[in-house]
């Protein structure tokens, strides 16, 4: 038992001590999994600003917040894609290469291996077709928010609509093209 219950008075020799009460917290634990695209199309500086901006923001998220009463802990986890998935350890950036896989595959892909996280994270150059009709579904059976950041237009009107289908659950930012970011504007 963790504390004895107060309300049970005095214990004698070979009484049976009352269950106590374990003070419960009210916290949670922040789970960030970014899954970024290392198809040959982001080679050079895209991918390394990608990666990068990644790694920077987390390390922001944590720095500002880890004191947070309501938060307990925070889990990050990198995956790099192209026609595969690698796991990817912190502030390790692979060498870009390879084709890419359909949007609907990498939130498949998500919902596997990602299913309760808290916010997934999407970083690509966004060559790859779009079925609106199965990433919608897709992202409806995973809990979670999904931002998708590209560095081109070329599916914004399909990233438009499933954000207007799923508002609150799923979010569309342009980037530039070489995913540069101001390191000083965070913090």
């Amino acid at each position: 038992y963790y504390r004895r219950n107060r309300r049970q008075g005095v214990v004698n020799y070979g009484e049976i001590i009352k269950p106590g009460q374990i003070p419960k917290k009210n916290k949670m634990d922040i789970t960030i999994t970014y899954y970024i695209d290392k198809s040959g199309s982001m080679h050079g500086e895209p991918i390394k600003n990608a990666f990068n901006a990644s790694h920077l923001f987390s390390k922001s998220l944590f720095n500002n917040t880890h004191n947070e009463s309501i938060i307990n802990d925070f889990k990050f986890t990198y995956y790099a894609f192209n026609t595969k998935f690698y796991k990817m350890k912190e502030n390790q950036i692979p060498q870009a290469d390879g084709s890419n896989v359909d949007f609907n595959e990498i939130l498949e892909y998500i919902h596997e291996h990602s299913l309760n996280d808290m916010i997934n994270i999407i970083i690509t150059d966004a060559q790859f077709p779009i079925n609106n009709r199965k990433c919608i579904q897709a992202i409806k059976e995973t809990s979670g928010l999904f931002i998708v950041v590209a560095n081109n237009n070329s599916n914004e009107t399909e990233f438009t609509e499933i954000e207007t289908a799923l508002k609150g659950k799923f979010k569309f930012l342009l980037a530039d093209e070489k995913f540069s970011f101001n390191s000083s504007q965070i913090k």
